[in-house]
Formats: structure tokens, sequence, C-alpha cells
């Protein structure tokens, strides 16, 4: 049996609205890879179809409980076979392009990283802002967006993968962890910058500018709000009133 060379790790909560056509997308992308890839999706306790969704598209499907994006993402990957992990949003379009890089970044050596983003949408000055500013600091300091991280397994299993003491901002200490490794064993943390990928613009629809910029503000000046799974939950697993996933 040919070797498993990539796993694509896909944590969801409540997804039937968006979960078929990110797996479309992942479904498509992987046929024109010539290695050997497995579709991996964490249901993060959902009430909804998203678990069905996911085995008809072919995916192994994992269950986990608690709804903590770190602990949803570590399932993955830990049960990943692949050599390399990628982990992907349930609201993010994949496409061949990305992958076949994000795959011969990782084959030559890269310890990992992530890519620019954008979104499916056009936004408002003050979001259009946010992302811009969001790409240039992702750019400069080699983080990766959570909605598509790329590691090297071994990477991940030796620092712990994600921080489950987080309850959000989980992908910043990621990456910092994975920075940290790659200057250790003399390795590269790369991000794609000459594609983005694309996201659902979804929570800039449920949340007010102010908002987000609060949460970034929080995120990066005051590290402790990770932890807070009061203050943090909302923007993970509740969805605001009058509004579906």
């Amino acid at each position: 049996m040919k070797k498993t060379l990539y796993s694509i790790v896909i944590p969801a909560f409540n997804e039937e609205k968006y979960l078929p056509h990110t797996l479309e997308s992942v479904k498509n992308s992987m046929q024109h890879i010539k290695d050997n890839g497995e579709l991996i999706v964490v249901d993060n306790n959902s009430t909804d179809q998203t678990a069905v969704i996911a085995k008809k598209f072919g995916a192994t499907v994992i269950f986990e409980k608690l709804n903590q994006i770190a602990t949803a993402r570590n399932a993955g990957g830990k049960k990943a076979q692949g050599e390399f992990i990628i982990f992907l949003d349930a609201d993010t379009t994949l496409t061949a392009e990305i992958l076949q890089k994000a795959l011969k970044l990782l084959k030559s050596g890269v310890a990992g990283g992530g890519i620019t983003i954008q979104f499916n949408k056009k936004l408002a000055k003050p979001y259009i802002a946010l992302v811009g500013l969001w790409n240039l600091f992702s750019k400069t300091f080699k983080i990766g967006a959570g909605c598509f991280i790329f590691c090297q397994k071994q990477v991940f299993d030796e620092i712990e993968g994600f921080n489950e003491n987080l309850y959000a901002s989980e992908e910043l200490y990621f990456c910092l962890n994975l920075k940290k490794w790659a200057k250790k064993h003399n390795k590269k943390v790369f991000i794609i910058h000459d594609i983005s990928i694309v996201s659902s613009a979804r929570k800039f629809e449920w949340f007010k500018p102010w908002q987000f910029w609060g949460l970034i503000i929080m995120i990066f000046f005051l590290p402790l709000f990770g932890f807070s799974k009061k203050m943090t939950q909302k923007w993970w697993y509740e969805r605001p009133k009058n509004n579906k996933p």
C-alpha cells in the first residue's frame, strides 16, 4: 500500500453550511497531487450534519467532545498518518496550487508555515485595513493564520501541537513554537505570499470592526486573554443571534 505523505486536518463545529464546499475543494486539489494523502475532519461536538457530510466525502471523522479549537486541532494532528500535516479551516477554500506549494516547501525541508489570506466577499474599509495589517504581520514575523497552517508531523509531535491551555490565538503560539524549533534545528518557516487562500467573511458579518480590533489588541498585547474560556468561547462556538453558521 502506498505510503501516506500528507494529512489534511479540518476541525469543524456545526459546519454543515460551509463544509461541503471546503471538502469539495480539498478533494479536487488532492486529485492533482501524485503523492498519497488523507483527509481528516474533527467533529468538534457538532449538533448538525457535519459528521455525516464529512463521511460522504470520504473523510476520516474523529469526534472531539471538548469545544476548544486547540484540542480539536490536536485530535486531528495526533491521528494524522502523513509525514506532513496541513490544518485547514472548515470555511476555507483549498486550491491545487496552494496545496502543491505547501507540499513542495515541506519536501524541501521547511519546518512549516502558512499563507496570506483574503476573503470571499468585498469588505468594508476598516476590515480591509485589518486584513492588510495581518498579512504584513504574517509575512514579516512568519506567523500563519489559523485557516491554513502546514508543518512536518515530526515538528508537530515534538512541540506537542497546539497549547490546550489556550481558548484563542492558539495558532499564534503554535507558530512561535514552530519558529523556535526551526531555529534550533537550522530549518526555515515560510509564509506563502505570492498567492492567498480564500476564507469565509462570515465573522466580519457577525461582529463590528471595533470588536475585531479589540480582539487583535487583546491577543497581541494581553497574551493572557487567550487563556480565558469565558471571554473567547463566543468567537469560535457561539453564533450571534439572527445569524446562522
